[in-house]
């Protein structure tokens, strides 16, 4: 299960809490969907609701993840065998 506890996203983000929920409830008006949902007492977010929320809200958080990803790649392209820097 992805989805996760709409509190987490505090550090995730780095934002507080309040700044976090204003910025759900603004997707969920924006996009006309609910990535929201209670699990008992506790309010979740889907993990579609968390990448709409990196692209379009904290773009740093997002820039930073695909960073880790370009170097993740980069490290199995030279473990391959592949030359890294092309002319």
């Amino acid at each position: 299960n992805k989805d996760i506890h709409i509190s987490l996203l505090v550090d995730y983000f780095e934002r507080s809490e309040e700044t976090i929920k204003i910025r759900i409830k603004q997707m969920n008006r924006k996009t006309k969907c609910n990535y929201t949902y209670y699990n008992g007492k506790i309010k979740m977010i889907t993990k579609e609701g968390i990448e709409w929320l990196c692209k379009n809200y904290f773009k740093q958080k997002y820039l930073e993840l695909l960073e880790e990803y370009k170097m993740e790649l980069t490290e199995k392209y030279i473990k391959a065998g592949y030359p890294y820097d092309m002319p």
